[in-house]
């Protein structure tokens, strides 16, 4: 009965959810509340399911319900209508397609859990008044039994770390001298160790730009994910060993990209590319690399170590404090907790003079903190991407001139002052809140801009690249003609590709012979394709068939009294069977694809277009959620938002130094910065 009833909530729930989310502007209205003032939906609503939750528990808010919250309604409206047409019906990549498919899924299950628990059928209401009497002697047991012991999670970040099977770790560097005319140069080469899924160990040196090699060919081979961009170097020298821990930071930011690339998906770690950079042109060790990478393997046990302590310690003083953090969430579960709460903070000035029980929260609140400050700045292999990114936006805040703005009286000259700082655009140019949000997407974008211009160099046909390029700019009813299908589709397949540049609604026109180039393309790709995966199934096929054969003799040699060199004879001479086939396999295989070299360019031409049409379709996406947000419609929302909170902002500002508490927000960057710097320097 209780699952009849959760399957029936979903059904209907997600059938509004679907209807939201495919026609929002007209659907809007049967949500209620003052999208629907004149009360026409009330009784033949299409989603009453979302109208219940929004007309009780969003229309309520304190914040909404005030006089000045009647012009906010319109303009969300109109904003939503934008929001809509970020998606124009382009099509989206196979990963986006899944965290969209994720996000819905789970606020579709926050719904259903709510309505489920809410809505109660006959043999629950029965089953809960049986319950009902046992409540007192449960509880009673639940405090005897006293707190449970929190667990101290091990670290989830360095070398022993194992993604989908394979452990990767930047084990120590080298440094390689040349001699170039006159003087001598030298470079630093990482090595890099590895333990693959099959259990082969490898160790490789490779230079910093080789990292980034691997980035633009994992991005070219799978235009579908979107990869983290291989760190910077760091300048400067880490560590107090001087040159036995050289170029520590960037041997830990490059585990921490390895590793962050080796989670996009499970085929990125068993494709030829990763693993030839994991394992070709593998090196020994000398006694001088050796040392090097003791050295390195001590500075991890250390931090290891440290992070392992420190959460040993944070599960100590939660355990501690877990009893009295039972009592405030009983207390604010109560009618009032909260108002008391925020009457006792407004009553005592410092922290000591709280109550024991809110010292308590307050206290649970500066560990939690204080661990993930330690986890995001020291103890993470971003940490030194992190910090670089506080020290970036920590620069460009001017907290001086805010500073001089908050001094201000009037509550309304300062909301003025703030707004006209971020939101100004002097002489038409990015206002400050712009450079400050858009300082690392408009580096992502430069960059997928470099790329189109590669692909379409490779390409050199500006025609089909102009064609990908008006599509993916190409007005709504314009791609719906192309592609009539209402739910999002994967426009990272090939064939779409080929719908795009069949299609006789975008300019320019093509003619039949680059059509046929690239549909002959397609095709000698999905061969090849095709014939890759025989190959491979067959190999697998003869080494598990000579595998059992080996199996097989090692049983009955066993069960003989034959010598034990008899059986790997017999074993070698498996191997050797299936070894020989492979070879013979692989030889014909190159047998075939001799007389096709010359059409590799033409082969190639299809994943071009697909990486272009990828490219094309970020760099629209990222351009279009800016102009979004600063568009006038999200501007004319934020100032709603603004004066709608404008009456509790003026209290606070009249009983708090708002002025000198951003001060000591900047007092807090510089000297958490600073003290990251000497605990590294130090370490």
């Amino acid at each position: 009965e209780h699952y009849v009833k959760k399957y029936l909530l979903s059904v209907l729930i997600k059938s509004e959810l679907e209807r939201l989310q495919r026609d929002p502007y007209d659907t809007l209205p049967n949500l209620g509340g003052p999208f629907d003032l004149k009360d026409q939906h009330h009784t033949n609503s299409s989603t009453p399911f979302l109208r219940y939750i929004f007309e009780s528990i969003v229309v309520p808010f304190p914040f909404l319900t005030s006089n000045k919250s009647e012009e906010l309604w319109p303009k969300l409206q109109l904003f939503l209508e934008e929001l809509a047409k970020i998606d124009s019906g382009h099509g989206v990549e196979r990963e986006e397609m899944a965290r969209r498919r994720r996000l819905k899924n789970k606020g579709e299950r926050t719904i259903v859990l709510m309505y489920s628990m809410a809505i109660k059928t006959a043999e629950q209401r029965e089953q809960e008044k049986r319950d009902r009497s046992l409540e007192d002697g449960l509880e009673g047991l639940s405090l005897s039994s006293g707190p449970s012991t929190p667990f101290a999670d091990a670290p989830t970040n360095g070398p022993l770390m194992v993604i989908h099977g394979v452990r990767i770790n930047v084990a120590g560097i080298r440094v390689i001298r040349q001699r170039r005319h006159v003087r001598e140069h030298e470079h630093v080469e990482f090595l890099v160790s590895s333990t693959l899924v099959n259990g082969t160990e490898s160790t490789v040196a490779r230079r910093h730009g080789q990292f980034r090699r691997l980035y633009i060919a994992l991005r070219d081979e799978f235009p579908q994910y979107e990869f983290p961009l291989p760190p910077a170097k760091v300048s400067a020298k880490s560590g107090s060993a001087g040159v036995k821990a050289a170029r520590e930071k960037d041997r830990l930011s490059l585990r921490g990209y390895l590793h962050n690339v080796a989670k996009v998906a499970p085929e990125i770690v068993v494709s030829d590319i990763f693993v030839s950079f994991l394992t070709k042109d593998a090196i020994t060790l000398t006694a001088e690399e050796a040392k090097d990478v003791h050295i390195r393997t001590a500075l991890d046990e250390h931090r290891m170590e440290q992070q392992t302590q420190f959460a040993r310690e944070v599960a100590k003083k939660v355990q501690e404090l877990d009893s009295h953090l039972k009592q405030v969430k009983q207390d604010l579960l109560q009618p009032g907790g909260v108002s008391r709460l925020f009457d006792a903070f407004r009553k005592y000035e410092n922290v000591n003079d709280l109550p024991p029980l809110y010292q308590t929260v307050f206290e649970w609140g500066c560990m939690n903190f204080a661990s993930t400050l330690h986890h995001v700045f020291t103890a993470s292999d971003d940490a030194a991407l992190n910090l670089t990114h506080l020290k970036r936006t920590h620069l460009l805040m001017p907290y001086r001139t805010m500073w001089g703005i908050l001094k201000v009286s009037n509550p309304m000259a300062m909301m003025k002052g703030i707004m006209d700082l971020f939101l100004a655009q002097p002489f038409g140019r990015s206002s400050l809140m712009q450079r400050i949000i858009s300082v690392n997407l408009q580096e992502e974008i430069t960059e997928y801009k470099k790329d189109t211009v590669q692909l379409e160099a490779a390409i050199g046909d500006q025609a089909l690249c102009d064609k990908i390029h008006n599509y993916v700019y190409a007005p709504k009813d314009v791609v719906i003609s192309i592609f009539p299908e209402s739910e999002p589709y994967d426009i990272t397949e090939l064939g779409m590709v080929l719908d795009v540049l069949q299609s006789t609604l975008i300019q320019p026109i093509l003619e039949p012979q680059q059509i046929h180039c690239v549909r002959d393309a397609k095709e000698q790709l999905d061969k090849d394709r095709t014939e890759k995966e025989r190959l491979s199934k067959a190999r697998q096929d003869l080494l598990i068939h000579d595998l059992s054969e080996s199996d097989e003799s090692e049983s009955e040699i066993s069960s003989s009294e034959e010598p034990p060199k008899l059986y790997r004879s017999s074993s070698k001479k498996s191997f050797a069977r299936a070894t020989a086939a492979l070879r013979s396999q692989k030889q014909s295989q190159q047998q075939l694809q001799q007389p096709q070299q010359p059409q590799q360019p033409q082969q190639n031409l299809i994943r071009l277009l697909q990486q272009l049409l990828v490219t094309h379709l970020r760099i629209r996406d990222k351009e279009r959620m800016m102009g979004l947000v600063f568009q006038g419609v999200t501007g004319e929302i934020f100032k709603e938002l603004i004066s709608i909170f404008y009456e509790p902002l003026v209290k606070v500002y009249k009983s708090a130094n708002v002025a000198d508490s951003l001060m000591d927000v900047k007092d807090f960057a510089d000297e958490l910065i600073k003290i990251v710097e000497q605990a590294d320097a130090n370490d």
